[in-house]
């Protein structure tokens, strides 16, 4: 008897943490979330690091914050009291909109480094960095025009 007791006290304090855990996890998925993009425009690193290695892990951290408090939710609801419930509900719902936000972020260009007139169509990419006086094309095809024009008007 006193060691079903034990086991049942050791799995009962393992649920009481689990809301926690699964909030935790929300939290570093939200960190990494927000501070990749800032770290890239504040210049403390590349953008290919901001965009391919912090994302991808705070989508993890995210379906790790999704998975702990699905499991918390379903199998621990008896056994923690309401204020444990609320944490689960409330890192379900951070974990998946930073899931959510980090797949979508990785997954497409960023709209400020590609800019539209520099995207070649399927049908004119063999000729991309040719002229039609078959010499190289310069940057300056591809770049926007200036809004600071000068004349008169």
């Amino acid at each position: 008897m006193a060691i079903a007791t034990a086991s049942s006290g050791a799995r009962r304090s393992v649920l009481r943490h689990a809301p926690l855990l699964a909030l935790a996890l929300a939290v570093i998925a939200v960190a990494l979330l927000t501070v990749g993009p800032i770290g890239w425009r504040a210049g403390w690193w590349h953008f290919r690091f901001a965009f391919q290695t912090l994302m991808p892990w705070a989508a993890y951290f995210g379906i790790a914050a999704l998975g702990v408090s699905v499991l918390t939710l379903l199998l621990g609801r008896s056994r923690i009291e309401s204020r444990g419930i609320a944490i689960a509900i409330i890192a379900f719902a951070a974990g998946g909109l930073v899931t959510y936000g980090a797949i979508s972020a990785s997954t497409q260009p960023a709209s400020s480094a590609i800019s539209p007139r520099c995207v070649p169509q399927p049908a004119a990419r063999a000729s991309l960095f040719r002229s039609p006086e078959g010499g190289r094309l310069g940057l300056a095809s591809c770049q926007r025009p200036s809004m600071n024009r000068q004349g008169g008007g």
